[in-house]
């Protein structure tokens, strides 16, 4: 073997070595702080864990149907609000 192969053995061993004390370090951050050291992940829990819902329970929010007077009031309402906008752009330019 020669010196440079035994070079490149030895820089794996110590990068693996350098990736379990990071390891480790993480474990004893995890415990510092009271989480679960073993297989815990970052982020929100999985769904399966976090169903706290009954099985025949909806898991959407349902909506009520609007009727054609309130769908005719939000028209009007967002066309002013569109022709106000367009107005207050216009000034700008």
């Amino acid at each position: 073997m020669d010196r440079d192969h035994l070079a490149y053995l030895g820089a794996k061993e110590r990068q693996r070595q350098i990736q379990q004390e990071a390891a480790e370090l993480d474990a004893f951050i995890l415990a510092y702080e009271g989480r679960v050291t073993q297989n815990s992940r970052r982020g929100r829990p999985a769904k399966a864990a976090n169903s706290a819902l009954p099985s025949g329970a909806p898991t959407t929010r349902k909506r009520k149907p609007m009727s054609a007077a309130q769908r005719k009031a939000v028209g009007k309402r967002m066309r002013k609000y569109w022709a106000q906008r367009r107005a207050t752009q216009a000034k700008k330019r």
